[in-house]
């Protein structure tokens, strides 16, 4: 015998509860009103449908036109009757050969005409089309002849039908697509027996559930079918032997309630908990027959792990949110479509949002910074405007030092309305001033080392802690720090150059690079009037020709020593020089000179010139006294 069960629907056509059609093993077909087994009326059954030739094994109504219920029984015998004209029978064509029992049917979820039929000795499942009235696709396994014991069609993809086997040699569920129904796509494994039934949640395509005899019942996700063997979402114990039918329930999906050969109903939730199980309390009564049946076996303690994924139905249904410019968006898991809509609660802030998102696409951000500076009279929203506005600049750190009261323009002219004394003062040093004594150098630097060392201990312990002033004012301490904020280092050389600072122009000049330095460095030089100015002028900038030219022969020995400190005479020089003093060393006057003249015949003169003649002086002057007092 097998059930099936019929939704009354939002118009209640078929009572208010709807209908519930039972089978026989006589072949009736009995419709009853299940409000009225609730009310405890004695007059519950509706009709009975015409018989079949056997036990009736399977049912099932029409999803899409609920009066059609399709019913199956033995010989390959399949019923089809609109229960609003019962007397009218169909078929969905010429019985399947070799005839089996049909132990299960099903309607396709998505096509109304599209029924399947199980057929478990002939190891088959067939598919049927009602408008042709034929079979059109026969699934079998032809490897493994698996027994087909159940089947269910996918609850959103037409093609895909799922077929399960009760043998406890081969406990699989088979995936089928009908486009391709030569293997089955997927295989799930994981019972250890013979599969009773499974059933496919209504709410949720991606959880479909499976008992087998093992009491064991598998909630599975037959849309990943990257791991092989199928992914559990949940394994756990049935909550009674054998179980023989399950359903989900339509308005709770958290709850299924399954049926078993132990004559129990049980209805549990997958979202976890734990059945308590009460203690056998009655015993079975005495009996002298052997055979009488004992008592129930006890039923095995039921705990639920939780599910590996949450459920469709505990998704968000729909949703909103809202967008830039006034856009509002819309979704409805119903539908496959995304609703995009414009709400308009203030005008001008439209308004002003769709000119700054085309500034934005167009690029001209600094034309609408500018429009909104010009727009607005208050003094704050107008800087604010106009620092954007010198952000997007070419030129914004110039831009920046403007806004700031800082313009190039307004130092020019301060620089030039500036009048400075450039007489500095000319240093002048006598002779006798210009000559320092090496033993009161050699005692002033020592009292200078003495109190330097004081000095920097004084410094390390007293930290100054004066904040910095900058002066902005209008005098040469204001105009050198206007300039240096605008980064105008050639102008605060000039200032300092005319102030008459020249340790300040040249520290400046450092930092505004070699070329800014080299011109300073020359302007020092030129400004300086000390005796040695002139000396460190041609040792910095390498102008030997130019000491040459200048230096008097009287201090060869120094222009001498200057080279070789300096290194800027050749190595063959140096090596006559030696051969020079050698020959003095031996009073070889003569041959001292021949050397001196192949040094002038063949060196540099530029190299040789400034102390070349005064040696040569030295060593006529030594051959005569040396002739002298020879004789």
């Amino acid at each position: 015998a097998c059930c099936s069960f019929l939704s009354s629907g939002i118009n209640a056509e078929y009572g208010e509860m709807g209908l519930i059609a039972g089978g026989g093993d006589n072949g009736v077909i009995s419709l009853w009103d299940p409000a009225k087994i609730l009310d405890g009326d004695e007059v519950a059954l509706e009709c009975e449908l015409p018989k079949h030739c056997g036990p009736v094994r399977s049912m099932d109504f029409n999803p899409a036109k609920k009066c059609l219920l399709a019913s199956g029984a033995s010989a390959s015998e399949i019923h089809i009757v609109d229960i609003n004209n019962p007397s009218v029978l169909m078929t969905p064509g010429p019985k399947a050969q070799p005839e089996d029992d049909v132990v299960d049917l099903a309607w396709n979820k998505q096509v109304e005409h599209i029924l399947a039929s199980a057929h478990p000795n002939s190891a088959r499942s067939v598919v049927w089309d009602l408008r042709k009235n034929e079979a059109i696709i026969q699934v079998t396994d032809a490897s493994n002849r698996v027994r087909c014991s159940c089947i269910a069609w996918h609850p959103d993809v037409a093609t895909q039908l799922l077929t399960c086997s009760d043998e406890d040699r081969c406990p699989v569920i088979q995936m089928w697509d009908l486009r391709f129904a030569t293997a089955p796509t997927m295989v799930f494994e994981g019972h250890g027996r013979g599969i009773q039934t499974l059933t496919w949640c209504g709410c949720d395509s991606g959880m479909l559930l499976s008992s087998s005899r093992d009491d064991h019942m598998i909630c599975w996700n037959p849309n990943n079918t990257s791991i092989p063997g199928g992914e559990k979402l949940v394994e756990f114990n049935a909550p009674s032997q054998w179980t023989f039918d399950m359903g989900w329930c339509r308005r709770n999906p958290y709850l299924v309630a399954s049926s078993s050969f132990s004559g129990k109903l049980s209805v549990f939730s997958l979202f976890g908990g734990q059945e308590d199980i009460p203690e056998q309390t009655t015993r079975a009564r005495m009996s002298s027959d052997p055979f009488a049946p004992g008592p129930p076996p006890p039923s095995l303690p039921m705990n639920i792990p939780p599910l590996k994924q949450a459920p469709k139905w505990l998704m968000k249904p729909c949703g909103v949110s809202f967008g830039f410019g006034g856009k509002l968006i819309s979704f409805d898991s119903n539908s496959n479509e995304i609703t995009v809509m414009q709400v308009t609660t203030e005008s001008e802030l439209l308004e002003r949002a769709e000119k700054l998102e085309h500034a934005l696409q167009e690029n001209t951000l600094l034309e609408f910074c500018s429009e909104k500076a010009d727009a607005t009279d208050d003094t704050n929203d107008k800087q604010i405007w106009s620092f954007l506005k010198s952000t997007f600049d070419g030129k914004p750190r110039q831009r920046y030092l403007e806004l700031l009261g800082y313009k190039t323009e307004d130092l020019k002219d301060m620089v030039q309305s500036l009048s400075i004394s450039e007489s500095v003062g000319e240093l002048t040093l006598d002779s006798d001033t210009a000559i320092i004594n090496k033993s009161d150098a050699e005692s002033s630097s020592s009292s200078e080392k003495d109190s330097d060392k004081e000095t920097s201990e004084t410094e390390d312990e007293v930290k100054t802690t004066k904040p910095l002033v900058i002066d902005t004012s209008t005098g040469v301490d204001g105009l050198i720090c206007r300039a240096m904020l605008l980064g105008q280092f050639e102008v605060v050389v000039d200032l300092c150059l005319k102030a008459g600072r020249m340790a300040d122009a040249l520290a400046v000049a450092m930092a505004g690079g070699r070329e800014l330095f080299q011109k300073t460095q020359q302007e020092y030089f030129r400004q300086a009037t000390s005796p040695s100015a002139a000396l460190l002028s041609c040792i910095i900038s390498q102008r030997w020709s130019n000491l040459v030219e200048s230096v008097d022969l009287s201090n060869w020995k120094e222009e001498l020593k200057d080279k070789l400190r300096y290194d800027c005479v050749s190595g063959a020089v140096v090596e006559n020089l030696n051969q020079i003093a050698a020959a003095l060393s031996v009073n070889d006057y003569n041959q001292a000179l021949s050397i001196h003249s192949y040094v002038a015949q063949t060196a540099n003169f530029s190299e040789v010139g400034s102390f070349l003649p005064g040696i040569k002086v030295l060593l006529q002057i030594g051959a005569q006294l040396h002739t002298v007092h020879h004789y």
